[in-house]
């Protein structure tokens, strides 16, 4: 028999779905009943974590073939709309869920989870510290608050009004990764990645290799933009040509550029030295490789810093430069402008391979990611928040209804 049963409300946003799943798994290995509240599409996704989709009825799919701040007003409707309210709330009346746990942009279901009064967890997937900060917004507090009948609340209160009332709040990095600040709630928790059992495995079996590079090695890297529209056909030009001119001074570097099913493989135009592919799992490529060049998605960073992997980063826009900030001022990488050159990029690659500083400061993040177990607090908090309620949900379900 299953301990609790669980809704995880995400949406195909990006890089906030793999934590989102392999929480999923997490939890169905720990014998909860697990089910995801998304777009049909994310339903093999889904299932391939041991969880069930809930579906959207209603609200329908994001297209993919856009970047999403050109929909803005759709995806504001799959965040935080009336829609959005009662595909959650028919979700619940078909099957009460004993806890549900909310993607942090989310506005429809952190209002639907105070509406029922469900234990809550949230997972912020972006910097949380910056995330307090401007996730009112995105979330639409106000409306998306009077649309629940819920009382008024001021962004400037999120946290203590709202955040405080949560069961727990997980932030899917590294403490040492997100901005100064503190102390934190008491329910607020650095979890750091949440990755596959397999994935956090070979992470760190990669970071428990011998520290440099053998010389006898050809240097490897790993070039993504990530898998949602995001200008990748202008961003990939210089940084192409970057590697290109790399083959005078690093002759054996070599590359794979994964395209995230953005664009199509036949449509880029690549030096030798890199091998370009379309949607191809991460997890068990970075710990054999010495470099990520990327757009800073937090998905992408803290799974190369897993596996201590320095990274070079040319933000694209949305939350990518506040983490290209962190991952500079960390030391566990490169930042550059979004209109760096060739040359600029190329010299960025040399520097983060040839000094080793780099690379030990991502294996210093990589234990303390190692440490939170890849995802195993995070689930392990999810648990108990479980367990805590089952006594209080063993009872006659609630009736819901629409708002």
């Amino acid at each position: 028999m299953d301990r609790g049963q669980v809704l995880i409300v995400t949406w195909d946003g990006g890089g906030n779905v793999p934590p989102a799943l392999a929480l999923a798994g997490r939890l169905d290995a720990l014998g909860h009943g697990v089910r995801v509240s998304g777009p049909e599409s994310m339903r093999a996704r889904v299932e391939a974590n041991g969880a069930r989709l809930a579906p959207y009825r209603s609200l329908g799919e994001l297209p993919t073939d856009v970047d999403l701040e050109t929909i803005w007003e759709r995806v504001d409707e799959v965040l935080n709309g009336r829609s959005a309210m009662d595909e959650l709330l028919g979700v619940l009346r078909e099957e009460p869920a004993d806890v549900i746990v909310v993607d942090s942009m989310h506005g429809a279901g952190l209002a639907v989870a105070e509406l029922l009064d469900l234990p809550t967890v949230v997972l912020a997937h972006t910097l949380y510290r910056r995330w307090t900060q401007w996730a009112p917004t995105i979330m639409s507090l106000p409306a998306t608050r009077a649309t629940a009948g819920l009382r008024p609340v001021a962004n400037d209160r999120f946290v203590p009004d709202i955040l405080d009332r949560c069961a727990a709040v997980l932030g899917l990095m590294p403490e040492a990764l997100d901005v100064p600040g503190g102390p934190d709630p008491a329910n607020t928790h650095h979890v750091g990645p949440i990755l596959p059992p397999a994935d956090a495995a070979v992470a760190v079996a990669g970071l428990n290799r011998p520290g440099p590079r053998p010389p006898s090695r050809p240097a490897r890297a790993l070039i993504t933009f990530g898998s949602t529209v995001q200008r990748q056909g202008e961003a990939l030009v210089p940084v192409l040509e970057a590697f290109d001119l790399l083959r005078a001074d690093v002759p054996e570097l070599r590359a794979l550029l994964t395209l995230g099913g953005v664009l199509d493989p036949g449509d880029v135009s690549a030096p030798p030295s890199v091998e370009v592919a379309g949607h191809v799992p991460h997890g068990p490529i970075l710990p054999s490789v010495d470099l990520v060049v990327g757009h800073g998605g937090l998905s992408t960073i803290t799974g190369a810093l897993a596996a201590g992997t320095p990274l070079v980063i040319i933000p694209q826009g949305r939350d990518q430069d506040d983490n290209a900030e962190r991952v500079h001022r960390t030391g566990v990488g490169l930042a550059l402008p979004r209109d760096a050159d060739p040359a600029a990029i190329a010299a960025a690659i040399l520097q983060v391979l040839r000094e080793p500083s780099f690379r030990l400061a991502a294996r210093r993040m990589g234990a303390d990611i190692a440490a939170a177990g890849g995802g195993a607090l995070a689930a392990e908090i999810v648990d108990r928040v479980v367990v805590r309620a089952r006594p209080k949900t063993n009872r006659a379900p609630r009736v819901v209804a629409a708002v």
